[in-house]
């Protein structure tokens, strides 16, 4: 599937409703209706998944869904749903993955930190057009606002 066609909810409620209607109500048994008929695709039961997988795919890599393993489903639902300034970028969202992936949060609550930094980048992106930035411009960014996450949460 292309992204034009990941982009149209009807196809996401087809999936559910007609397709795999079993697999979609196993999911989630009592369904509101945004997680079957793709009003919201950041809350549609295959939808989700599959712009999940899209945004890390690597496909040079001999794992190119590894990075699906760095944050769990409801943390990368944090990106994603920030989607219009963050979570729309697979660039953008590879490299939040990366430093994520490389921070060190010991000690850290995990979701305070994530959501700290999210904020963080939320407040940058009308002002910096990440997707502009070569790699290594865009992770020194990414790496000083984790920093800055880091230090306000540790006190």
């Amino acid at each position: 599937m292309v992204p034009a066609e990941a982009a149209a909810g009807d196809i996401w409620a087809f999936f559910a409703l007609v397709l795999m209607p079993d697999i979609a109500y196993w999911r989630y048994p009592n369904p509101p209706g945004d997680r079957v008929l793709a009003t919201d695709l950041t809350r549609h039961v295959f939808g989700r998944l599959w712009w999940r997988a899209q945004l890390v795919h690597e496909p040079g890599e001999s794992e190119p869904y590894a990075a699906l393993g760095i944050l769990g489903e409801a943390a990368f639902d944090q990106i994603y749903a920030r989607r219009k300034a963050l979570g729309g970028s697979p660039y953008l969202v590879k490299g939040i993955l990366k430093v994520w992936r490389d921070l060190d949060r010991t000690g850290m609550d995990e979701r305070d930190l994530l959501r700290d930094f999210l904020k963080r980048l939320l407040r940058l992106a009308p002002f910096m057009a990440f997707d502009a930035l070569d790699e290594r411009q865009l992770n020194a960014e990414l790496w000083r606002t984790a920093r800055d996450s880091v230090r306000a949460l540790s006190g």
